[in-house]
């Protein structure tokens, strides 16, 4: 989930409760291995949500929301606690969410087409 969620970082999860699940928000969920697992809610159903890490190039597929354990409000860094359930984290996070899967695509593409040098002329 790097960069908003680094290695060594203490995460404070609430339960998921009443109100609805939103694009872009970050949720604990109990994956198919039945380990916890921490990803960005990138589309979000009537039942379900589909998530994906911030730097994975896969989603994890269609997770139904009694999987999902509860949704990360905040975070411990070297000391300092920073809430991530304010508005702006959450634009922020739907913003992320919504140009991931786009940005993936282009590097994708710019990997897959490798320039080939026709002529080099060194003087």
């Amino acid at each position: 989930m790097w960069p908003s969620i680094r290695h060594g970082d203490m995460l404070e999860i609430e339960p998921t409760g009443e109100r609805e699940l939103q694009l872009g928000e970050i949720v604990l969920v109990k994956s198919l291995d039945q380990n916890p697992l921490v990803h960005r809610i990138i589309q979000v159903f009537e039942d379900a949500v589909i998530t994906q890490g911030d730097r994975a190039w896969k989603v994890d597929g269609l997770i139904r929301k009694e999987h999902i354990l509860g949704r990360v409000v905040g975070l411990r860094r070297r000391g300092s606690w920073f809430r991530l359930d304010r508005k702006i984290d959450r634009f922020t996070g739907v913003a992320l969410a919504k140009t991931l899967p786009l940005a993936k695509k282009i590097i994708h593409i710019g990997r897959r087409t490798k320039p080939e040098i026709q002529e080099l002329r060194i003087r």
